[in-house]
């Protein structure tokens, strides 16, 4: 296992407009690259991919490691948007093809990645038959199978329905953090990217705009469409009601619990989780709801407000975690009715229903 793998690139495409200076710290985590379409992001993975001639010395890998003999991760696979499937396959012979063709053996077992992508049902179907978001889960199973130790995502899941995005997105973290499987994802969705990332590149015109940790992205983007991320641990299944209670963290003098459905129970080795929330899903209080329907219910502290044109972001602190909630100017005006809704006021909070049914692996 590579203590340390970080690839350093420092190239200019011969137009001049495209210059990209940047080291990406891949055992850190998922790297997400951000922009509007025709920044440069799929330019970068091709790059990287080497399917755009660059300098020899655009890209230089940085390894340290403890063993004697490094593993190969200067070879990535590309995945594209609009998957390059063979049509008059069916599902099994795409994958079996590059089982036969790869260079390296499968860092993982073929029935798992079938059972990770969800397409059992799918592989006796010829490719033609398969609706978009069918074609790109078979895509990704096929990345995962190529024996690659980077794989470059390229709007993989664009087509896929909420649910099943959500599960995949929870993959590729998952693979990240337990595998010697890298992973760099573009996505027009920051909310995607700073579900799973570690670091995100912004693009514009060629060229890296912003980059950092999620948060730093999500605080420019909130007034557009802010969302947020709880990190839930020590998951406890309670039968009577077909719930999961996490914790909300473990390192305060309190219990702040949130539940989550169990329709598929949980694995017993999921012992965290992130959870995305929009935040016009949240309310706010200041008195907590005893006799209401809603289980999710946790004392916050206003740390900022801002008003906007078309709503008002309240940022939140709780159990040293941060939550954005976007509201109305009405809602705004009933809680300012006191004189009371201010930075450092204690409220309550009420969120959803966390649904982690396809979530979990």
């Amino acid at each position: 296992m590579l203590d340390s793998l970080c690839l350093n690139i420092d190239t200019q495409l011969p137009q001049g407009h495209y210059k990209v200076q940047h080291t990406l710290e891949l055992n850190k985590g998922v790297i997400g690259v951000y922009g509007c379409s025709g920044q440069g992001k799929t330019t970068l993975l091709k790059i990287i991919a080497g399917l755009i001639d660059v300098n020899p010395d655009a890209l230089m890998w940085d390894l340290h490691t403890h063993s004697a003999q490094s593993p190969e991760v200067n070879q990535a696979v590309y995945q594209a948007q609009t998957p390059y499937l063979f049509a008059h396959l069916t599902v099994i012979q795409n994958l079996q093809l590059v089982l036969r063709h790869a260079m390296k053996p499968s860092l993982f077992a073929f029935n798992d990645v079938i059972k990770w992508c969800a397409i059992e049902d799918l592989l006796e179907q010829p490719i033609v038959t398969l609706s978009g978001g069918e074609r790109q889960r078979v895509a990704f199973a096929r990345s995962l199978l190529c024996g690659k130790h980077l794989i470059l995502l390229d709007e993989p899941f664009s087509a896929i329905d909420v649910n099943m995005r959500q599960r995949l997105l929870a993959l590729v973290l998952h693979l990240q953090q337990t595998t010697s499987v890298r992973f760099i994802m573009v996505s027009h969705a920051l909310s995607e990217l700073a579900f799973i990332c570690h670091e995100i590149i912004a693009l514009s015109a060629g060229k890296i705009m912003q980059f950092g940790a999620p948060n730093l992205h999500l605080q420019q983007d909130n007034k557009h469409c802010p969302v947020s991320y709880l990190s839930l641990q020590q998951p406890q299944y309670d039968p009577q009601y077909n719930l999961i209670k996490w914790q909300l963290s473990a390192d305060i003098d309190f219990d702040i619990n949130i539940y989550s459905d169990a329709l598929n129970q949980t694995d017993e080795s999921a012992t965290s989780y992130r959870w995305l929330i929009n935040s016009d899903t949240i309310t706010l209080s200041y008195e907590q709801q005893t006799q209401s329907s809603i289980l999710n219910q946790i004392p916050v502290t206003v740390t900022h407000i801002e008003t906007c044109e078309q709503h008002v972001i309240v940022e939140l602190s709780v159990a040293e975690q941060q939550l954005l909630v976007k509201i109305a100017h009405l809602a705004y005006a009933n809680l300012s009715s006191e004189d009371r809704f201010k930075p450092g006021v204690s409220m309550w909070a009420q969120l959803p229903l966390c649904s982690l049914s396809s979530n979990l692996l």
